[in-house]
């Protein structure tokens, strides 16, 4: 408290600290951090893995314990690296600069067709395309509102839904050379907008992993841009792109053992060797933390527009379901099996969009 007073007692104008942030601990698989005891990951140990800084950053950071206690397990970490970072950020960028490589010589195509001076003129965006800049919007805000309330986990995980809206997009247009063919106006539109998604996703990630902004920048040849308040389009049709490389590589889940006796203390050492790395106890401990974090996880992690439509839906058709159980009379309803497989149907769309958002394959 010292220093504060010192600048308080100087009477000068100096800017305040207004608000602290603080955490909860973070346990490593089911026990306690102990550099005496060599148990748990630390900066060194880090480096030794070969793991990229940024993936570290990345973990750690949608790991948080801002709420609550928070566990790491390697299973998780690798997981996450691989499913979301990989799956989701990764080939979502990658994908769409390598098509603008192969099919437009690394050249935006125009929509427009040279009718627009884009450097004078806002981008007008299609009918077809406002329901998609309405979502990147929200979550925009949402980003933004979670930085300023120092939510930095919620704010990883909107970024990450920013690209899965993004991954959904190329999706539900469909762009592939079959398309292309068809309908090249189209494809021109999405490009442009994608491209510029990644330009956008390339702001809101340089507070969580600076490297990876950079090299998305660097690929796009482009310069940093602020963090926007809304989704517009800044890089025109005519821009040349530089060369696409991958942001993330797969790591191997065969490593995990090995780290987690290189890390676990001798203990864990000599338990890999003996066979069973953790008693029912520990497992059941272990269990119940990543479960919980997952929960966390999943309550913090924004919604589009779409899924919460899904989810309203879902909670009106178990409140029919339970209605019909019962006996009570449900107008247009059939019966209990017809009214639980709707209920099942509505669960799986929503599960597959979601698979969807976070760059998982179904």
């Amino acid at each position: 408290m010292l220093f504060p007073a010192y600048l308080i007692g100087t009477n000068d104008p100096w800017t305040m600290l207004t608000n602290i942030s603080t955490t909860e601990y973070l346990q490593y698989e089911g026990t306690k951090f102990s550099k005496s005891k060599n148990v748990g990951v630390f900066g060194s140990n880090a480096q030794e893995t070969g793991i990229p800084a940024a993936v570290w950053r990345y973990y750690l950071l949608s790991n948080r314990p801002e709420t609550s206690d928070a566990e790491f397990t390697w299973d998780d970490f690798v997981t996450k690296a691989n499913s979301e970072l990989l799956n989701n950020l990764g080939n979502f960028v990658n994908r769409m600069l390598k098509f603008v490589v192969a099919k437009f010589d690394s050249v935006l195509p125009d929509p427009n067709e040279g009718a627009v001076e884009y450097a004078k003129a806002a981008y007008a965006f299609s009918d077809k395309d406002q329901a998609f800049v309405a979502d990147i919007d929200a979550l925009l805000k949402q980003f933004i509102g979670f930085m300023d309330a120092q939510k930095i986990r919620q704010g990883l995980a909107t970024v990450m839904a920013i690209s899965g809206r993004g991954n959904q997009f190329i999706q539900d247009n469909e762009v592939n050379n079959a398309t292309l063919e068809a309908d090249p106006k189209r494809v021109y539109e999405v490009v442009l907008l994608t491209i510029n998604l990644i330009y956008t996703l390339s702001s809101v990630i340089h507070p969580f992993m600076p490297s990876t902004s950079d090299s998305i920048l660097d690929q796009l040849q482009a310069t940093p841009r602020v963090i926007p308040n809304a989704f517009s389009v800044d890089i025109f049709p005519g821009h040349r792109i530089g060369t696409p490389s991958h942001l993330f590589s797969r790591i191997d889940p065969k490593n995990v053992d090995k780290w987690r006796a290189q890390y676990g203390g001798a203990a864990a050492a000599d338990a890999a060797d003996a066979g069973p790395k953790l008693s029912k106890k520990q497992q059941d401990k272990l269990r119940k933390a990543q479960q919980k974090a997952a929960a966390e996880l999943a309550a913090s992690t924004p919604r589009t527009p779409e899924q919460e439509a899904l989810e309203a839906r879902i909670k009106e058709q178990g409140d029919v379901v339970k209605a019909v159980k019962t006996g009570e009379a449900v107008e247009g309803a059939g019966g209990v099996e017809a009214e639980v497989q709707k209920l099942k149907a509505l669960k799986g769309e929503l599960d597959e969009l979601t698979k969807r958002l976070a760059g998982v394959s179904v």
